[in-house]
């Protein structure tokens, strides 16, 4: 295992949004969160009583699924913000998928947000193996 310190730069303000037309015919839709990477949502379902946005996370640090790096919400035409109710990860290769209330498929149009994040500092001076034993 490998320990690396690392920096997180000072946010000022809000990250600025990177905001993209949520259309189910025209996946993959790729977001941009700036040098850390972007986040692809790959399939959207309709469920009843909810809407499943599935993404996968390109992201060069992987701390950033707590810095909130894969953070995605959904915007309403009317300019409605809606949070997940949760976000689950889908086993390995980074990807997840976030549950929302009910979004109706026609309701048009809705988009899918995130933000634009600066990418922390690494270490790699301060950089610490720690052995582990296979017992």
């Amino acid at each position: 295992m490998t320990l690396v310190p690392y920096i997180t730069p000072e946010i000022k303000h809000l990250p600025q949004k990177q905001t993209k037309i949520l259309d189910a015919n025209k996946l993959p839709i790729s977001l941009n969160q700036g040098k850390p990477g972007k986040l692809i949502v790959t399939d959207v379902k309709y469920k009843k009583g909810k809407t499943l946005v599935f993404f996968k996370d390109e992201i060069k640090f992987p701390y950033l699924y707590i810095f909130p790096g894969n953070n995605i919400w959904l915007k309403d035409s009317e300019g409605l913000e809606i949070s997940p109710e949760k976000t689950t990860p889908l086993g390995e290769g980074n990807l997840y998928v976030s549950e929302f209330i009910t979004v109706k498929d026609n309701e048009k149009p809705m988009k899918v947000v995130t933000r634009i994040y600066p990418m922390p500092e690494i270490i790699n001076e301060l950089k610490i193996k720690i052995p582990i034993k296979n017992d």
